[in-house]
């Protein structure tokens, strides 16, 4: 029987570019095939995303623009070894997609510099 993986700690990311999901799976045999699965974080909700990766490092990158920014996901992960048997799945790890966000200095002096009060 395979181990169960673990998703790594999920940072916020922007919806509309790739994000690499990694995850730990700590048995002894090989694995081949990664499934991942994304649901919105509502109880009894169903898998927006379902896709397979047969990679054989432990991560899975989500395509851009799949998901919505404004919006916490739940995600699962489950592995396959070379005989077709797949482990259970992982647990749960929670995530909230967002913008990335755009930072404009409207007030700088000609010399583009801010100004503070701090001696560094």
């Amino acid at each position: 029987m395979l181990e169960q993986p673990l998703i790594n700690y999920i940072t916020n990311f922007d919806a509309n570019k790739d994000y690499t999901l990694e995850f730990t799976y700590l048995g002894t045999e090989r694995i081949t095939t990664n499934e991942v699965e994304i649901r919105v974080d509502k109880m009894g909700s169903l898998p927006i995303y379902a896709r397979q990766s047969t990679k054989f490092d432990k991560n899975h990158v989500i395509p851009g623009r799949v998901l919505s920014n404004g919006v916490t996901y739940r995600a699962k992960a489950r592995v396959q070894n070379q005989d077709g048997g797949w482990s259970v799945w992982s647990p749960e790890e929670t995530f909230t997609c967002l913008s990335t966000p755009r930072i404009i200095f409207e007030n700088l002096q000609e010399d583009k510099y801010v100004y503070n009060n701090d001696v560094l």
